[in-house]
Order: C-alpha cells, then structure tokens, then sequence
C-alpha cells in the first residue's frame, strides 16, 4: 500500500513538473506569433466593446447576464501587447495597460498613441492565450462569441447523451439546472467565463467516455490535471466548479456500478485538484522569477491576501459570510429560484416512482452533501474577490446545484424500469 502511494505521489509530481515547463513552452511559442497577425481581428472587435462597455448585461434588468468586458479587453490587449524586446519576459510578465479603463487603453494603443503605460501581471498564466491568439489570426471577437455558442450547447448535449448511454439519464436533470445556472447567454459571449466551463464540462465527458480507464489508472492523477489545466487557462473567475462538478459525477459514475464513494476518497481527489492548482499556479511565479529576474512570489502574494481578506474594495470590513450571501442572492433571483425548486420537485417525483431507500442517505447521499459544500468553503475562503466579483462568482454555487439534486436521486432504488430517465 505504501508503495502504491508512493508511485501515485511521484507520478504526480512528474505530471506537475512537466506540465510547468510545457506550460511556460506554450507561452513563449504564442507570444512568438507577431502581434501585427491578430491586431486587425483585434481591431474589428472594437466596436462590440465599445457598444457594451464595461458593464454589459446581455438581458437588461438581470444582473447574472452580466459580461466581464473589462477582462475580455485585458484578454484582448495581451494578444498585442509585447513592451519588451525579449520573446521570454513577454511570455512571462505578461504587461497589461495600466489604469482602470482597459477598452479605452485598448482603443488607444490600437490608435497609436504612445502614452499608454504597461504593467506586470504576472500572477496569473494567461494560458487561455495559446487558444485565443491562434483563433484572432482568421476570426475575431464576435466570431468567437459564434463558435462558444456552437461548441458550448454541443458539449452539454453530448454529455447528456453519454449519460443516457450509461442509463444515468434521470441525470440529465441536474446537468442541465447546473448548465442554467451559469447563465449560458452570458457565457456564450464571454472570453473570461468560458475558460473553466469548458474545463470543467470536457472534464465530465472524459469521464464518461474513460471511466473504466479513468479507475484503473488512477483518478487521482486525472483531478491533478484538471487542477492544472484550470490554473493554466483560468484568470480567477470560478474555478471551484473544474473540482465540484467531475466530484459529482465521479460519484455517480461510482454509485452506478454499486461502489460507494467515502468522504476519505472525495478529500484525497479534491487534494489532488488543490495541488494541481496550487502547484501550477506557483509554478508560473517560478518560472517568471528564473527566466526574467521579476519577483512575481511578491506580486502574487499580495493579490492572494487582499482576495481572501475580508474587506471591500474600498477597505471597509465585512463578515467572512457577507460573500457567501451577496452570490447566494445574485444566483437565486426569484426566475432562477422557481427553476430549481421545479428541479428539485422533479426529482423527487422520479425518487417517489423508483422507490425511496432512505437507509441508502448517509453511504450514498453524504458525497454529494460534502460537494455542495464547495462552493460555500471557496467564496467564504476568497470573500473580498467574492463580494467584488459577484456578477460571475455566483456561478460557483452550480456545483450545489449539480449535486443537491444528485443526491436526491441516489436515494432511489435501482429497480428495472423502461423508464426513459432509469
């Protein structure tokens, strides 16, 4: 046993230390594609910002539609914004515009005008540039927002599909409350939240498609992985559903094949995930302090502590819970609220007819219970980002929505109904 263990924790550290150097690799080869390639297809997406400014709300009088257009301009102006004749400090200090109006600084380099500043921002991987960057060499901003569209309704139709051909279909009704969460109008047109969506949902169909695979090998080097591909590609939104959501279906995956999953089991795979995350993200400080000289372990250092400090923006102190709450009210406005409750009803009309197994709750309802508690822990964890961020944080509570109904489901008996949802 020991030497089984030790194996997983040495292949782990092997997958990490790859996965940094590929990491930092893919960054250099993207900032080598000519900023002048992309600029045009920078320049024709414009006028979308400039139209929606910074505050966009795709359906007017919701707050949860909300678009992130100071980030995706960000995203944007790193495809063309290279201050430094050295390729590698490009890669690796990642300069952003200074200032607090990053589409007017964007409107204004793509002018010419030489007065706009750069800052460091090397605290992050900006990994969701080695996709983005090849992408505005043929299309731009409202193209992209095009082929979200596309790519985000096949990917939640293929997982329902997958589920229904490993007769889990009665849990398509919490893919899809989750998947409504999110608000997918607003994530179609947004840069900023499509990085761990497609994370955590290509993440679920891997599952499906690899599950027997998935066991043999390991899961625990597989939630590594996606804990490093969140903190390569993401830029802090939610990334607490890339863990919560591949957790759930994990257990339902194990239930299905009359394999309970025990706490012990659910805390080992989330410290996979905190580790991948963790150790990815730190990775990036590393590699920016050895190839450029720039201290990025002070950078970071003081964004983790002002994040998870529990203030406002403005400095005034909050409760630890004041996160929590505002993202609890942002999700469940009074549409969202009467959607779930009709999950939930749903659900426990489909236990009722499958037969309730109440012995069955603390062996195969506790999972999912620990699950839904994820959420809560990481905007309780990270309070000021959660109060200041709330138009997208919300969408971490979709791991609870995932998993609530979940576990409602698992407490039904297993008879052998023709029922489409068996």
């Amino acid at each position: 046993m020991f030497k089984h263990h030790l194996s997983a924790i040495l292949k782990g550290i092997l997958l990490l230390t790859v996965s940094i150097i590929v990491g930092a690799l893919l960054m250099i080869a993207v900032y080598a594609i000519p900023a002048d390639a992309v600029r045009e297809n920078v320049r024709a997406s414009m006028d979308t910002l400039n139209s929606e400014g910074l505050r966009y709300a795709v359906i007017p009088g919701y707050s949860s539609s909300r678009l992130d257009n100071f980030t995706d301009a960000i995203m944007l102006g790193n495809m063309i914004i290279a201050p430094s004749p050295s390729l590698v400090e490009n890669a690796m200090t990642n300069s952003r515009f200074t200032g607090g109006q990053p589409i007017s600084a964007l409107n204004s380099y793509l002018e010419g005008d030489e007065s706009v500043g750069f800052e460091t921002y090397s605290r992050y991987w900006h990994g969701y540039l080695v996709i983005l960057k090849p992408l505005f060499l043929f299309i731009n901003y409202n193209s992209v927002r095009v082929l979200n569209m596309t790519a985000q309704l096949a990917l939640v139709l293929s997982i329902a599909a997958l589920l229904g051909k490993r007769r889990l279909g009665r849990y398509v009704i919490p893919l899809f409350a989750a998947y409504m969460s999110l608000c997918p109008i607003a994530l179609m047109c947004s840069l900023q939240y499509s990085s761990v969506f497609y994370i955590a949902f290509l993440s679920m169909l891997c599952m499906l498609l690899l599950h027997e695979h998935l066991v043999q090998m390991g899961y625990g080097l597989f939630f590594l992985l996606i804990g490093i591909l969140t903190s390569f590609f993401d830029f802090l939104t939610y990334p607490v559903i890339t863990v919560g959501l591949p957790l759930a279906l994990f257990c339902v995956l194990m239930q299905h094949g009359k394999t309970p999953v025990r706490p012990a089991t659910l805390i080992c795979l989330g410290a996979a995930w905190a580790s991948g995350y963790a150790g990815m993200w730190s990775g990036k400080w590393l590699a920016a302090s050895l190839l450029t000289g720039h201290n990025s372990f002070e950078e970071a250092g003081s964004s983790i502590l002002y994040r998870s400090g529990a203030h406002t923006d403005e400095g005034e102190p909050i409760s630890i819970f004041t996160g929590l709450e505002c993202n609890l009210q942002q999700l469940f406005n009074p549409l969202f609220a009467l959607v779930f409750l009709g999950v939930i009803a749903l659900c426990v009309l489909l236990l009722l007819r499958r037969g309730l197994k109440l012995r069955l709750l603390p062996r195969y309802g506790l999972p999912y219970l620990l699950i839904a508690l994820l959420p809560a822990a990481w905007l309780i964890t990270t309070c000021n980002h959660a109060v200041s961020h709330t138009f997208y944080t919300y969408r971490s509570l979709s791991v609870a929505v995932f998993a609530i109904p979940c576990l409602l489901l698992s407490i039904a008996g297993n008879g052998h109904s023709l029922h489409p949802f068996q």
